[in-house]
């Protein structure tokens, strides 16, 4: 790190401008050299496909975990030379983390002591929940992480709706998880860890794909969210939200933009968990099981709140890029961005489920027990 402390805050931002931008051609670049080995194999050596499975999980996963560590240590060596490395930071990095190891732990119990998981989940909420209010006490409303050329303050307006809102957006969140998350799939858990790896490390690939960013952070990428949502479809909502607090810390690596506390809980651990309400419509009645339908409804019904989280963050902290404009709709017309992403993502998906042979693939992974 003292080689890079070296370089200068310029320089430093210049290469990680660099990593990210090199960063999308080599996704692109593995991403085809594994679709064609993949037609390859289907075409004309099917009975070499289990095998190619586990070669893919392990470059998406390894190519994916050698970017994540890249970029965190980029970042971490910015925040040093810009002199953000203080106990406020390790605090807030110490949250997101717990995030992870509580989530990990979770799967770990969930798997081989499943009577302890019930006991284990009220434990991790007062945890998540301690930690919070230490959080918001401690934490000042003016961090100003990010360079803002007017100096602006994030300090959010009228603090108890903002907080409110959030708490009810949360609550909604875990309940539609809890309701129609339930997942009767006969796949077993080390299946499920293995794909939520893959998933996640394709999401977080993708995301480096970016067609346009916007002011304040958000960008409209390649389908970056369609693997995680066709995780939380395959293995069910509660699975997905897990998987989705995963993504959100992830994505806050990639990009730390800390304007204010709460601000970042919305836009990375609960903006990004919403996302694994793709999989509650595979229990919804009325549409009769029809795959693409289900899936179509759970990724507009993640996005959807998604895009509320954005919008909260949006109005409360960022109103001070509305220049002019009604805070309200400015936020609303600011993370439209998210609904343009949905757009990507579902023509992904429908032509991604259009063949019956990848209906099939879909279905098999994790199959519905056998009816007495």
């Amino acid at each position: 790190m003292k080689g890079l402390l070296t370089l200068g805050e310029d320089n430093l931002e210049l290469v990680i401008t660099a990593v990210q931008g090199f960063s999308i051609w080599l996704t692109l670049a593995i991403a085809a050299a594994l679709l064609i080995a993949f037609a390859i194999v289907w075409f004309k050596k099917k009975e070499a496909l289990e095998s190619f499975k586990k070669v893919f999980a392990g470059v998406v996963i390894g190519y994916s975990v050698t970017l994540i560590a890249v970029m965190f240590f980029l970042q971490i060596s910015l925040a040093q030379i810009k002199g953000r490395l203080n106990a406020n930071f390790f605090l807030f990095i110490g949250f997101l983390f717990a995030l992870l190891v509580i989530v990990v732990a979770g799967l770990i119990i969930d798997k081989y002591a499943p009577k302890a998981s019930k006991c284990f989940t009220y434990i991790a909420l007062a945890v998540v929940v301690i930690y919070s209010i230490i959080l918001l006490l401690t934490l000042p409303t003016k961090t100003g992480w990010s360079p803002i050329e007017d100096e602006h303050y994030f300090a959010p307006i009228e603090n108890g709706v903002y907080y409110a809102l959030t708490a009810i957006l949360v609550i909604a969140i875990i309940a539609l998880g809890l309701i129609f998350g339930k997942n009767n799939g006969t796949a077993s858990q080390t299946k499920n860890i293995a794909y939520a790896g893959v998933c996640l490390a394709l999401s977080y690939a993708l995301s480096y794909i970016k067609f346009f960013s916007i002011k304040g952070g958000g960008s409209v990428t390649f389908a970056s969210m369609l693997p995680l949502m066709l995780y939380a479809y395959i293995f069910g909502a509660r699975k997905g939200l897990l998987a989705g607090v995963i993504y959100g810390v992830l994505q806050f690596i990639q990009n730390p933009s800390v304007y204010e506390p709460m601000q970042v809980l919305l836009d990375y651990p609960i903006a990004f968990s919403a996302l694994g309400l793709a999989g509650i419509a595979k229990n919804f009645k009325f549409l009769k099981g029809n795959m693409l339908a289900e899936f179509i409804v759970g990724m507009s019904i993640a996005c959807l709140f998604r895009y509320f989280a954005h919008v909260i963050s949006g109005y409360f902290v960022f109103y001070v890029y509305a220049e002019g404009m009604n805070p309200i709709a400015y936020s609303f017309l600011a993370n439209t961005y998210v609904l343009i992403d949905l757009a990507i993502d579902i023509t992904a998906g429908v032509l991604l489920l259009s063949s019956k042979s990848m209906k099939k693939y879909v279905q098999s992974i994790n199959p519905k027990p056998l009816e007495a």
